[in-house]
């Protein structure tokens, strides 16, 4: 009960105020339960007029404020826009990485267990590597594997 008149009284209050910038005198009264009312006529002999404060001079400063507020917040945006922006292309660089670390290491398993390797020639035949092109083609493959997968 206690709390519901206290929230009545802040939310008449304020109502109060904001009607007080256009309205009459404002009376402040409380009935047979307890319950403080407020309004714009007395309903009772108990009613009291409320005494308003008046409304503060405008700050000359705030307009100021606000626009090095905007300002703030408009960098924060582009900063972090910008950080999302370099996330992605390093996130899109790993992925291409860890892409190209997976072929590699898929072709040096398929080099190893292969009988023998070949190359297309130019006229659609193959031809055959020898035992150090094969070893070449390891090894390139295994400095690839060194380059993506670390």
């Amino acid at each position: 009960m206690v709390r519901r008149a206290a929230l009545a009284l802040l939310g008449c209050a304020g109502l109060a105020f904001a009607v007080g910038a256009w309205a009459g005198d404002i009376y402040r009264w409380t009935d047979a339960d307890g319950q403080v009312h407020y309004g714009d006529r007395p309903t009772s002999r108990s009613a009291e007029p409320v005494q308003l404060r008046p409304e503060p001079p405008p700050d000359p400063q705030a307009a100021a404020r606000r626009g090095q507020r905007d300002k703030f917040l408009r960098a924060m945006q582009e900063d972090k826009a910008a950080r999302a922006k370099r996330q992605h292309k390093a996130d899109r660089k790993a992925a291409h990485l860890a892409a190209q670390c997976r072929k590699a290491r898929r072709h040096l398993q398929e080099y190893r267990r292969a009988t023998y390797l070949y190359r297309e020639d130019g006229s659609g035949g193959r031809k055959v590597l020898s035992d150090s092109q094969r070893a070449a083609a390891v090894k390139k493959l295994q400095a690839q594997i060194e380059q993506h997968c670390n």
